[in-house]
């Protein structure tokens, strides 16, 4: 998901003059710099981050209010870059760590987001990929560039001026769709699991063999609770 156009500014190149092997100057163009003297060559690429929306058991996001700029202040999701080489799971998994102290699973891929890292001409270009998290050991600690942590539910999120970056918004907007868009799948799954159930109590289930009836209709003992779901 592309959250801005940026046209053909490139921003990791602005203010190259002079190659950084050989000093010689360089010459920018087509998004790319080169250096006549010895022969190097750089491209203007967007740099690769990774982001977590960690979630609980009730469905409340953890987000982390960032120590330093660009957006200071403001909230965003636990992540960062990856090292040149890096596996993003295996990057996301680090930074989250270095950040909230949290050990966690990877779960749902939310989707890519393109953005700038900060304003102005110098402002590298970042593509994003967010995936849902959850925590599987320790707990939430503010730590690296990470100023506060914080739970929030679905329906009480920080509002668009108090959340760093531009793909933010978009990114949690989508991902609350996809969440009640799947909760409201498995909902109904429940519920037509449920019906069936009650109907197959009155008699022999036709799938199951011969001589072996159907178990307790929902609502008698654990078929009660087990129904019962979260959707925030």
């Amino acid at each position: 998901m592309e959250t801005r156009q940026y046209g053909t500014h490139v921003g990791v190149l602005a203010g190259w003059r002079f190659c950084p092997r050989c000093a010689a100057a360089v010459t920018l163009e087509g998004g790319r710099a080169e250096c006549e003297t010895c022969g190097f060559v750089h491209y203007a690429n967007t740099a690769p981050a990774v982001s977590a929306l960690i979630v609980d058991g009730e469905r409340r996001v953890l987000l982390a209010r960032r120590a330093y700029e660009p957006d200071a202040g403001l909230w965003d999701t636990p992540g960062g870059f990856l090292e040149e080489g890096e596996d993003p799971a295996g990057g996301l998994r680090r930074e989250l760590l270095e950040e909230t102290g949290l050990t966690i699973e990877i779960g749902d891929f939310v989707g890519m987001f393109t953005d700038r890292y900060g304003d102005g001409p110098g402002a590298t270009a970042v593509l994003i990929l967010m995936w849902e998290a959850t925590i599987t050991d320790g707990e939430p600690r503010a730590a690296d560039d990470v100023s506060e942590l914080r739970w929030f539910a679905r329906d009480a999120l920080p509002t668009e001026n108090e959340l760093a970056f531009r793909w933010l918004g978009p990114a949690l907007r989508s991902s609350a769709s996809h969440s009640r868009s799947t909760c409201s799948r498995k909902q109904g799954g429940r519920e037509a699991a449920a019906l069936q159930g009650l109907v197959y109590a009155q008699g022999q289930s036709p799938d199951a063999p011969k001589g072996r009836q159907a178990g307790p209709s929902v609502g008698e003992g654990e078929g009660e609770a087990s129904n019962k779901t979260s959707c925030n």
